[in-house]
């Protein structure tokens, strides 16, 4: 299935629905017109789910791709899964099967690709915790195989030594489990977050925390004001930032640099955003 657009709204496919034109817009499931692109030299711009990604433009000359491929298989000692399969998916399908590692994070509204470059965790469990190697494709459109020790795993990010790769696979370790525990631990993982994070449309938290530091401590604790014309400082967890689907962008830059800003005068550093911005 291919899916090609010019002058697309990412709005109709992102997580935020946040407005945003790019001229080249490709949805596919087959790796083949991936690789095809590649070679034939295009630079292009790969999304998920988009629900850690800004775009912070009306219109931008972008080739985006959008790799929606759902492939799960279970192998003999090892669980193989495309980079467009969502977290919530794995996790379903991993807790039917009796494999355990995926039912906490499985609240996370992320793809699998996405979340490994993200390094996503949640109630100290991580989508890199199980890992065994990837299958990447780099800028040529040459499939590569990275195994996890040698890639730079640190908080909320993945770097690889060569640039612009695409991840096409993720391999992890098989750990079982009775369905009935795992199936207690999602329930538990979504009743926590459903408790203690703002439940309106955000991009989850918005800031890493810093050393010691909670970013939401510090914002509650340093940060006096709570809205950006549109956008929210959520008050049930001060990371969030809430808004609408129909939110100008600008917004949400300004509030996570005013934050930033602030914290910055007092205390003497950044609080580095979990959000990427593409201006």
């Amino acid at each position: 299935m291919n899916r090609f657009k010019t002058f697309y709204n990412i709005s109709e496919v992102s997580y935020t629905k946040l407005n945003a034109i790019v001229h080249y817009f490709l949805m596919t499931d087959e790796i083949s017109s991936i690789i095809a692109l590649l070679k034939n030299r295009y630079l292009l711009f790969f999304v998920g789910r988009m629900s850690k990604l800004l775009f912070a433009f009306d219109y931008k000359d972008l080739f985006v791709v959008k790799y929606v491929d759902k492939t799960i298989k279970i192998h003999k000692e090892f669980l193989e899964v495309s980079s467009g399969v969502s977290l919530l998916e794995l996790g379903n399908y991993t807790i039917k099967n009796g494999i355990s590692g995926f039912e906490k994070i499985m609240t996370i509204p992320g793809n699998v690709g996405g979340s490994i470059i993200n390094n996503a965790s949640f109630l100290k469990q991580g989508i890199n915790d199980n890992l065994l190697y990837l299958q990447v494709i780099d800028s040529m459109g040459n499939i590569k195989t990275i195994k996890k020790e040698n890639m730079n795993i640190s908080y909320r990010n993945v770097n690889f030594k060569e640039k612009n790769l695409f991840i096409y696979r993720a391999f992890f370790k098989i750990n079982r489990n009775l369905r009935y525990q795992l199936y207690q631990n999602k329930k538990f993982a979504f009743s926590y977050r459903l408790s203690h994070q703002s439940s309106k449309l955000s991009f989850g938290s918005t800031f890493k925390n810093y050393k010691q530091f909670k970013a939401y401590e510090l914002i509650n604790k340093y940060i006096n004001f709570r809205m950006q014309n549109g956008v929210n400082i959520s008050i049930k967890h001060a990371n969030f930032l809430e808004f609408s689907s129909n939110e100008d962008y600008i917004n949400i830059v300004k509030i996570i640099e005013r934050v930033q800003e602030v914290l910055y005068n007092k205390l003497g550093f950044y609080l580095e955003s979990e959000i990427k911005i593409i201006y």
